[in-house]
């Protein structure tokens, strides 16, 4: 399975977690120019930036390896955009992550929901 197959089973994973967790999924893949946000999703009434980070069971890295500066200072410009197209308060939305770590020998695979990483 190449790096784009995982990634894309990564975040379909991810969604069936949070709508079972009653998230509603808003957008997936949503580009603002360069930039992209994963995940966009509400749950009671609040909206919830989700970055996917997929790994394989052999490539487990630290938690706080997951997501660089310059990604953090990625993602915080594509929220800005969204929230000022979407009419939305920044500081009402909620930065989350999700690692997806995936066994293929196992057919398995487990997420771990960090929230609120900023």
């Amino acid at each position: 399975m190449n790096k784009l197959s995982v990634g894309h089973l990564g975040e379909d994973l991810a969604c069936n977690y949070l709508t079972i967790k009653g998230y509603q999924i808003l957008e997936r893949n949503y580009h603002l120019g360069r930039l992209e946000l994963d995940i966009v999703a509400a749950k009671n009434g609040q909206i919830f930036l989700l970055e996917i980070k997929t790994r394989s069971y052999r490539q487990l890295v630290s938690s706080e390896a997951l997501i660089s500066k310059a990604q953090m200072a990625n993602l915080k410009k594509a929220a800005n955009r969204y929230a000022a197209l979407n009419r939305i308060n920044f500081n009402l939305i909620h930065f989350d992550l999700i690692l997806v770590v995936i066994n293929h020998q196992k057919n398995s695979a487990r997420l771990k929901h960090y929230r609120d990483i900023f």
